[in-house]
Formats: structure tokens, C-alpha cells, sequence
């Protein structure tokens, strides 16, 4: 923090003292059974993780909730692209927990969104069912652990993109992020095993959905 004998009047008397007057939250210690009564408004603004935790974890706290007692979870939002990114959040929330009974369903909602969401100036090229998906997702669950559920989803719905644009939607991230490059990298190694081949085409079995797609159109002599 910084020093409060430093700070104007006009400073100190409208953003200094409400710190210390405003809603408290308590904290207790199991180890030593004591509590303590803090300002929230005090302790988020010089701790980013109490921040998060009280703006943030407690929408995922909540949908964990919700999964716990009804089996599922439903985000209380309008486009698809925020309900992805509270999935992935959802998703860190549950792997900082040790919550791994929810991991298929988790995977499962996003899919189901790509799926029903495509773009609506498809033409070609791979990429269809990325419409929702923003730089920030493929980021974010990156740091989710290796073979999740979300990070296969995510690079199952990029493939297409990767395999047949140059420049494709998320090119930079597959360059700087490697752990999204290895997932993707690991949907092409199961692309390739179930390859197949017509007089026109070159088709792969698409993960997302099941069906299958074109890689390659054969031109005609």
C-alpha cells in the first residue's frame, strides 16, 4: 500500500477512509481457532487472489455448487462466448479443488455450445465452430492439466483451422503457447490415424461432432 501521509486530502478523505469503513469480511483460522474481521474492500484492493476470489470464484463456487447437489450447472448468461470462458473458469475453479467427478460434463457444455454456435459467414477453410471462441479461452485453459477434457474440446473445434489456413484464427497461440501447440498437435496425430481417401477428397473423422470432414479437395485435370 501506498503511504497514506503521502496522499492528498481530497485522496485520503474519498478513497483512503472508505477502505476501512466499508463491508468486513471474516476470516478463520482453523489451525489456531481465531477469526479475523477484516475490510473486503481494503483486502482486494492489495491482494489480487482475495480480488478474485470475491468478484470471480464465487460465480464458480456457486455453479460447483449447483453441480454438487443437482448433478449439472447453468450459467446465468446471454452469448455463448461468455458461457465458455465461465466453463473454463468453472474448470480451474474444480482442478484447484481436486473436484475431478465433473471434469466429462464440464468438457461436455462447451462442445455442445462450439457445436450449436457456428459461424455465420462460413465458407470453408476450417474454423467453423470457433466463432466462439476467443484468444483469451485458448489461454486461460492452458493452464488447466494435461489430457483435461476443455483442452481437448478446444483443440478438437482448431483443428480444422490448423490443418488448412496458414493463418488461422489461433496461429499466434499455437506458436506461443505450447502446451495448446501439444494439444493440438496430439488431435493431428488422431486426424491422421483415421485418414481416408476418395477420387476428390481427403476426409477425417471430426472429434467435435464425429462426422466426417474434408481436409483436401482434389482439383480436376
Amino acid at each position: 500500500m501506498s503511504d497514506m501521509s503521502e496522499a492528498s486530502a481530497k485522496h485520503f478523505a474519498r478513497s483512503i477512509i472508505p477502505l476501512y469503513h466499508n463491508a468486513c469480511v471474516t476470516i478463520r483460522i482453523s489451525s489456531i481457532e481465531y477469526k479475523y474481521k477484516v475490510s473486503k474492500d481494503l483486502l482486494c484492493r492489495e491482494s489480487t487472489y482475495f480480488s478474485a476470489m470475491f468478484e470471480d470464484k464465487f460465480k464458480d463456487f456457486e455453479a460447483f455448487l449447483q453441480w454438487l447437489y443437482l448433478g449439472k450447472f447453468k450459467f446465468d448468461l446471454d452469448e455463448p462466448e461468455h458461457h465458455i470462458a465461465a466453463t473454463i473458469e468453472l474448470a480451474r475453479f474444480a482442478d484447484m479443488c481436486n473436484v475431478t467427478g465433473m471434469q466429462i460434463q464440464i468438457g461436455r457444455y462447451p462442445k455442445d455450445i462450439l457445436i450449436a454456435s457456428p459461424c455465420p459467414d462460413y465458407e470453408g477453410g476450417g474454423g467453423v465452430d470457433t466463432y466462439c471462441l476467443t484468444s483469451q479461452d485458448i489461454i486461460s485453459a492452458t493452464f488447466l492439466p494435461q489430457g483435461h477434457e476443455i483442452r481437448r474440446i478446444l483443440a478438437a473445434a482448431t483443428l480444422s483451422g490448423y490443418l488448412l489456413c496458414e493463418n488461422h484464427k489461433f496461429a499466434e497461440e499455437a506458436r506461443e503457447y505450447p502446451t495448446y501447440g501439444f494439444d493440438l498437435l496430439q488431435e493431428v496425430g488422431l486426424a491422421l490415424k483415421g485418414l481416408r481417401f476418395d477420387r476428390k477428397r481427403v476426409i477425417h473423422k471430426y472429434h467435435l461432432t464425429g462426422d466426417n470432414r474434408n481436409i483436401y479437395q482434389f482439383r480436376s485435370l
